[in-house]
């Protein structure tokens, strides 16, 4: 296993509990603009696409919004998708992490580490042989 898919699985799992906690938070009382920022800060460290980065920006920029307006149901649906999108990555990284653990548990140990992988060798037929 990569040390880099481990590291963006707890960032994408930091997310969510942080995105998580955020909800709870907002049902009892106000969220700090901390908890904004330490996720804003935390998706600098994850692949996101440029658009998909500014979109969850936007949700926590509509969350901030709405709170100013005393708006907690929109602010909470918006947490519970921000949430939503950070389980997503976390399951896929999970999920990629597991395939790359899997393939190299089961790909075939050789003597030789300079002979071709079977798939890559072209069969002979009996044509070619001459």
């Amino acid at each position: 296993m990569s040390y880099l898919h481990t590291t963006l699985c707890d960032t994408w799992r930091s997310l969510a509990h942080q995105a998580s906690c955020m909800t709870d938070k907002l049902g009892s009382g106000e969220l700090p603009n901390q908890d904004f920022e330490q996720i804003r800060g935390m998706l600098q460290h994850t692949p996101l696409s440029t658009n998909e980065f500014q979109a969850v920006c936007r949700r926590l920029t509509n969350i901030q919004t709405y709170l100013s307006r005393r708006e907690r149901g929109a602010a909470t649906y918006e947490l519970r998708l921000l949430s939503r999108i950070f389980k997503r990555h976390w399951y896929d990284e999970e999920a990629h992490v597991m395939s790359i653990f899997r393939a190299s548990r089961t790909a075939p140990h050789t003597a030789s580490h300079t002979a071709a992988p079977a798939a890559w060798r072209r069969p002979m037929s009996a044509a070619s042989t001459n």
